[in-house]
């Protein structure tokens, strides 16, 4: 088979759905705003009126590591999407907290110790699940035949997503402000764990065989 005929399996009917919810995990797992927290984390503390941003930094990067190594021990107990749609609906109302606590006169007063505790759970609720598990599943939903190629697509949109967020959210910030970007990244996270919920196939428990024959038959070729 051609190099285009191997492209081309990618948008057939067969495979079409496992690519598309490949990429779209990586879609939310950005635009719900990690990197924005991660890359600009400094700059959001000084922001908020944190006095040191460094150690607060320290702190995510520290919460960021701790939490993927639990992930590890709940995937096969819990499944991976429960994990998910779990730690989409936390990043989403530890966003709209830090939001409020900085647009909300009445939380100003708040808004040093929201930055950083927010912050702290919100990387903390990434790294459970919405960090690990898109390129786990990424290798698990996409079967042989596809998954060389289905995984390069579903990362490029990944780092496609990355540059646009890394690359956008200080101008966005400066213009609209910090509270109405987090609005934003918190309403992402909360339609991405609605996405999980709905959309994503559970794979626990199952081997690279099962996951074909259940989610892309060979009979949803014809």
């Amino acid at each position: 088979m051609c190099s285009s005929d191997l492209w081309a399996q990618l948008v057939s009917p067969r495979y079409r759905r496992l690519v598309a919810i490949s990429s779209l995990l990586f879609v939310f797992q950005q635009f719900a705003g990690i990197n924005a927290v991660v890359f600009f984390s400094t700059k959001v503390f000084a922001n908020a009126g944190v006095g040191s941003a460094v150690v607060a930094s320290i702190l995510v990067a520290a919460c960021n590591i701790g939490g993927t190594a639990c992930a590890g021990q709940l995937l096969d107990r819990l499944g991976r999407r429960p994990l998910l749609v779990g730690s989409f609906l936390a990043m989403g109302a530890t966003m709209l907290l830090m939001a409020a606590a900085l647009a909300l006169p009445v939380l100003a007063p708040l808004a040093p110790l929201c930055a950083v505790v927010g912050t702290v759970l919100y990387i903390s609720s990434f790294a459970l699940g919405v960090g690990p598990i898109p390129a786990i599943m990424t290798g698990e939903l996409l079967p042989t035949a596809v998954r060389a190629n289905g995984a390069a697509t579903a990362l490029g949109v990944h780092w496609l997503c990355n540059i646009v967020i890394g690359n956008y959210f200080l101008l966005a910030s400066q213009r609209f402000g910090v509270a109405a970007c987090y609005s934003l990244f918190g309403g992402v996270a909360l339609a991405g764990a609605a996405f999980c919920a709905s959309q994503v196939p559970e794979t626990k428990g199952r081997s690279l065989e099962e996951i074909e024959a259940k989610y892309a038959p060979a009979s949803a070729a014809d």
